[in-house]
């Protein structure tokens, strides 16, 4: 039997993950969900709820008062 070699994409709605599924391929992913796929990784993480922004995944903030540092500063 021949393994298939699966990836994981998140499904991008106005720059939110809106599902994530396993698919062949982001072009299969893409024909299947009729909206822009975006593979992920353990080590470049996404899920639903979470932002896109057109490079990397954002998670939620925890709290209100948290914001982002992109640099890591």
């Amino acid at each position: 039997r021949k393994e298939i070699d699966m990836g994981t994409y998140a499904v991008i709605e106005d720059a939110k993950v809106t599902n994530v599924i396993v698919a062949e391929s982001k072009e299969i992913a893409e024909d299947v969900t009729g909206r822009t796929c975006v593979e992920y990784t353990e080590t470049d993480p996404a899920g639903i709820g979470w932002d896109y922004d057109g490079e990397m995944f954002i998670s939620p903030r925890p709290f209100a008062s948290w914001t982002f540092d992109r640099a890591g500063d």
